[in-house]
Order: C-alpha cells, then sequence, then structure tokens
C-alpha cells in the first residue's frame, strides 16, 4: 500500500498534539478551543459548530438522523381457512 505524504503528515502531528496534552480528552479540547480562537481573531472563518445557524433550531433540538425501527404491531389474522 502506497503512503501518503499528507495523510502521513496529518497523522503525525495528530499524534504530536495528543502526546504533548497526555492523551487527555478534555485538554486537547481547551487546546483546540484556544487554536480556534486565536485563528478566528486572525480573521480566519471557522465552520460553526451549530451547522443550523441562527434561523435554525441548534441541534440539540433538532431532529435526530437516527432510524429506529419500531417491532411490527403484532395482530391477530382475520382471515379464515374455508376449505
Amino acid at each position: 500500500m502506497l503512503e501518503n505524504e499528507i495523510l502521513t503528515e496529518i497523522r503525525r502531528t495528530r499524534e504530536e498534539i495528543a502526546r504533548e496534552h497526555d492523551y487527555d480528552v478534555a485538554k486537547l479540547f481547551a487546546h483546540f478551543r484556544k487554536v480556534t480562537t486565536a485563528l478566528e481573531a486572525e480573521g480566519w472563518q471557522v465552520a460553526p459548530t451549530n451547522p443550523g445557524g441562527p434561523d435554525r433550531p441548534s441541534m440539540d433540538a433538532a431532529v435526530s438522523s437516527v432510524l429506529r425501527e419500531e417491532p411490527a404491531p403484532t395482530t391477530k389474522s382475520t382471515s379464515s381457512t374455508e376449505g
């Protein structure tokens, strides 16, 4: 399998950042919030965490995209077997 240079760099960088923050998810999220704030201050456009936007309900109130199938109702058959 050929190794993609871009993916190799992404994985290496991701590993370095995780190691610097002791693989602690809370520390990682704090780091990324700090980086995001700094990028926004520099004028970068950052994708919103709520893609619904101000004119749409928040994602918490959105309808779930998960399909849940209920079992078919059990009904007694009304057909008769006359012969």
